[in-house]
């Protein structure tokens, strides 16, 4: 049986991956067309999550 991706997980997993570009960001790196998989205990991906998504566009 699947397990779900929680949304407390999916919150996370934005959170981290603020922190990833922030810190990408500071070093001089774009990495914003990248993303992060959320996976469970058995490496099964629950989710790709485009960092693009993890940030609210301006302007």
């Amino acid at each position: 049986m699947a397990r779900r991706l929680s949304p407390w997980a999916y919150i996370e997993a934005v959170r981290d991956a603020r922190a990833l570009m922030s810190s990408a960001v500071l070093l001089g790196y774009d990495i914003a067309s990248r993303s992060v998989e959320i996976r469970n205990e058995t490496g099964d991906i629950l989710l790709v999550m485009p960092f693009s998504e993890a940030v609210k566009r301006v302007g």
